[in-house]
């Protein structure tokens, strides 16, 4: 006969605050609340695996972080995903100080600040980051965002940092940039980008970054590309039939 543990191996988390120190798989078993001054749940272990199993860490005025990976040293090999994260006084994921992340379906709205941040070499996927006050995804090097929504954040839908790639995400109704690119290596890749104040922008000699095969409507400025970039054709195509013929052609419309 299997033991307990045999049966499931994963840790529960039935309450708020929370530390995982020991690396292992970990689970929610309910609807959770933070509390004021507190982080919901901290990682300061490697090799971690976090379901939220479908259910809400819901935060609390005065709260700080739902997820935070701690940044005293560096972290890594850290899942997290299934589940959503609202109402904290800070960012929904923190952790941009860490490495090798892999988020993926979270709905994370409505929090203090960035809604979603990974550090170097991570994979952020079918997320939606929502209502933020400042960025909807941070990404800071050698990482991948794909099939990602950010909606209504009032600083960038996704901001890349270094060396990261943007492809096939949806950047809607964000107060700056849908997709903002603060520095170079960074591939931004078949996104659509719509009523934003800019479509798509990389920052001033923010070195070279590879534009192609997006589509933006509907923004204040579609595009606002730094020379420095290599990008596809911007072909303007409101009401009107498409000719181009150039495959890595950016649309505007």
């Amino acid at each position: 006969m299997r033991t307990l543990a045999q049966l499931e191996p994963r840790s529960p988390i039935s309450s708020l605050p929370y530390t995982i120190n020991m690396q292992g798989a970990y689970y929610l078993t309910t609807n959770l609340t933070g509390q004021a001054g507190t982080n919901g749940i901290t990682i300061t272990a490697d090799n971690v695996s976090l379901d939220l199993n479908g259910f809400a860490l819901t935060g609390v005025m005065g709260s700080i972080a739902a997820i935070r990976i701690d940044s005293a040293i560096t972290h890594r090999n850290i899942a997290i995903h299934n589940g959503t994260i609202c109402g904290w006084g800070a960012m929904g994921i923190s952790g941009h100080l860490a490495e090798h992340l892999i988020i993926h379906d979270i709905m994370a709205y409505t929090n203090g600040t960035v809604g979603i941040a990974a550090g170097n070499g991570s994979l952020v996927t079918r997320c939606t980051s929502m209502g933020h006050s400042s960025s909807g995804f941070q990404l800071y090097s050698g990482s991948m965002i794909t099939d990602c929504i950010a909606r209504k954040n009032s600083g960038a839908g996704i901001n890349l940092y270094w060396d990261n790639v943007a492809k096939e995400n949806a950047c809607y109704d964000n107060e700056k940039e849908g997709i903002k690119v603060s520095y170079g290596g960074n591939q931004v890749d078949a996104n659509k980008v719509s009523y934003n104040q800019t479509g798509i922008r990389t920052d001033f000699a923010s070195g070279v970054n590879l534009i192609v095969r997006n589509a933006a409507s509907g923004n204040s400025t579609n595009y606002s590309l730094h020379a420095t970039n290599a990008v596809g054709p911007i072909v303007s195509c409101a009401g009107s039939v498409i000719t181009n013929t150039n495959p890595w052609a950016n649309f505007s419309y």
